[in-house]
């Protein structure tokens, strides 16, 4: 199988993307649906990496993709494709596809320590009485095997991501991201205990101390991921994120550089999903602090989103944002407000945010408070 992006970099970044829309066989009794957005999700990620090749803590070498999009999302995918000059390769998400690429992503990633693992996977997924996080594949109700053989353990691939041997290499930094559901189907209750299918075999225990694991769950056990907009609302958060989640700067050879930690970006991530309006609420498993995944080109803004109601009060209100005394640019407001919402962006921080009426138009009162400006965005509403 052909890889979606390769080349030689020691050590390297390895990165193993599937996203799943598409699944004809899905059994009907499981109340599954098709999927419009993990697919294109999964794409994104993709390109956010191919983006970000020459930024990551080490160099993306290989990229491997795994994609079964519906006849929509390919239509998007192959127009954003050629809009770039790209002419992308994936094979579809089958169990055997799935475990193959899995093999090989391992293989590359096991020729240095210094290397570094990315996973994200999009799609249906369930928990059953034994395992709490179960991935659907495309070829899930083919009718082989048992109810749950052409789905995938997560909790197994991180955990043969290991060293058997006391000589062996493996990355030692690895990123997990599993944007799918956990919740348990009824039907699971007509079967005996069955296993899903598992990616590696796994040691009794792992040789050494073990990697430096990051896992983020876009679900809680028992509950359900959601789509919204054209993406899963999960990974348009780890998207967003990524371009932003940084705690502080670091000086390295006289250059300030702005590194994008793991804990920094789970909590990041999971604060922004629950500003989304759904149920979803995101599970941090393992998120350990002093772990880079790349570098932005620049310090991050925040970008500030300002609500006036009611009407009549955008049209006579001077908003003004300040540090101390000194006005943020862009941020004293001509009246009436040329656009509504207002937005732009700052840097993070705590600034003064007033709305005076000179003259004086009742009943509307003058205000002043606070200003927090927190990564990602800020959504700041005045009512009068």
């Amino acid at each position: 199988m052909s890889l979606a992006f390769s080349r030689d970099a020691k050590p390297g970044f390895h990165a193993l993307i599937a996203g799943v829309s598409s699944y004809p066989h899905a059994p009907a009794r499981y109340g599954m649906q098709q999927l419009t957005s993990p697919a294109r999700t999964a794409y994104n990620i993709y390109r956010w990496l191919l983006d970000r090749k020459d930024k990551l803590a080490v160099p993306l070498a290989s990229c491997r993709l795994l994609l079964s999009p519906s006849s929509g999302e390919e239509r998007d995918i192959r127009s954003r494709d050629a809009q770039a000059g790209l002419s992308t390769t994936w094979s579809p998400c089958t169990l055997d596809n799935f475990q193959r690429m899995a093999l090989e992503w391992r293989k590359a990633a096991g020729s240095s320590d210094e290397n570094m693992t990315f996973f994200y996977f999009a799609g249906h997924g369930i928990r059953s009485s034994n395992r709490p996080s179960i991935l659907l594949l495309e070829d899930f109700g083919n009718g082989l095997g048992n109810q749950l053989s052409r789905t995938v353990n997560a909790y197994n691939i991180p955990a043969g991501m290991v060293k058997w041997r006391p000589k062996e290499t493996i990355a030692q930094t690895q990123f997990y991201f599993i944007d799918a559901c956990r919740d348990y189907p009824a039907e699971l209750d007509k079967f005996g205990i069955m296993e899903p299918s598992s990616v590696f075999d796994t040691p009794p225990s792992p040789v050494g101390k073990g990697p430096k694991v990051t896992l983020v769950f876009a679900a809680m056990p028992g509950a359900q991921a959601y789509g919204q907009g054209g993406q899963t609302v999960f990974g348009k958060a780890l998207l967003q994120c990524l371009n932003c989640a940084v705690d502080k700067p670091t000086r390295s050879n006289g250059q300030t550089r702005w590194p994008v930690l793991s804990r920094t970006l789970c909590d990041m991530v999971r604060r922004y999903v629950d500003e989304q309006g759904t149920e979803q609420e995101v599970d941090p498993a393992l998120a350990p602090r002093d772990v880079v995944l790349h570098y932005l080109d620049e310090r991050p803004l925040v970008e500030v989103v300002l609500e006036l109601n009611p009407p009549q009060a955008r049209d006579l209100a001077q908003v003004e944002v300040s540090k101390g005394r000194v006005p943020v640019k862009n941020w004293s407001l001509p009246v009436p407000i040329p656009a509504h919402p207002y937005q732009d962006k700052i840097e993070k921080g705590i600034y003064n945010l007033s709305a005076r009426f000179n003259p004086p138009a009742p009943p509307f009162k003058d205000y002043e408070d606070y200003l927090l400006a927190e990564l990602p965005h800020q959504r700041v509403k005045l009512e009068f």
